[in-house]
């Protein structure tokens, strides 16, 4: 496989700071690679040379087998760059950003969406998304396709495990709970999970949570947990599936 970013014995210095010292990269073609360093190690200093954005004191650097020394203009119609904080448009899915770029590139409409659709299944993102949808955790699974960013998905399970997570029995025993919140606790799957895994381990002294509790849902526990899962599954996990494939096809 050749390589699309060649870079050798790369030197740049400003005044008495050097940012870099004879750096050696290459870059296969159909490959991702990550720079990792700390604040002044000369990452963006590299990625400005092979932009043409800066000239390196001395060293050589080619980007699809273009001298980006010899021949800047040519090299820039081969490479882009963009920075971190314009990188990704957080109102648009992953697909949407790879057509947005492919638009303003000027590939257009149809071109842009089958360079996105190639570039997913390249680098094997449809299946990771498609098995996510499958049911490693089909609410989250759902919601994940419909918010553009990981933030996002981070926000919104913290407000679905937060009240399921503390209004329940995993803590404090329900009797010590209000009315309206020890009924909505009773109910919560959270509680029935608590309560089956502590019958299983022999733990149901009062103090825990155990005989003291009357709903259906404390009683059998084991039984509303694995109806509380098969639910979940059968409903999120179509939508999540529909979800994806509604995204990957546009």
């Amino acid at each position: 496989m050749s390589d699309a970013v060649v870079a050798e014995g790369l030197v740049k210095t400003y005044k008495d700071v050097t940012a870099l010292a004879g750096l050696d990269l290459r870059v296969p073609r159909g490959s991702v690679l990550g720079v990792l360093g700390p604040n002044g190690a000369g990452k963006t200093t590299a990625v400005k040379i092979l932009t043409t954005l800066v000239k390196p004191d001395s060293g050589r650097a080619e980007v699809d087998g273009i001298d980006v020394l010899d021949q800047p203009a040519k090299a820039r119609t081969r490479i882009g760059v963009s920075g971190q904080n314009a990188a990704v448009d957080e109102y648009l899915t992953g697909f949407e950003n790879l057509e947005m770029v492919g638009r303003l590139y000027h590939l257009g409409a149809r071109r842009s969406r089958a360079r996105a659709t190639e570039l997913l299944e390249q680098f094997r993102l449809d299946d990771a998304a498609d098995r996510i949808a499958k049911g490693y955790s089909g609410v989250m699974a759902w919601i994940g396709m419909l918010v553009p960013t990981p933030e996002v998905v981070n926000n919104a399970s913290f407000i679905v495990i937060f009240p399921l997570t503390f209004i329940a029995n995993t803590f404090v025993p329900l009797s010590t709970l209000p009315g309206p919140l020890r009924g909505f606790a009773e109910w919560n799957p959270i509680s029935s999970v608590t309560q089956a895994a502590r019958e299983l381990f022999g733990n149901t002294s009062p103090v825990a949570g155990g005989p003291t509790d009357t709903s259906w849902a404390l009683q059998h526990p084991e039984i509303y947990t694995v109806i509380w899962s098969v639910a979940v599954l059968l409903v999120f996990v179509p939508l999540a599936n529909h979800q994806y494939r509604r995204s990957t096809s546009r």
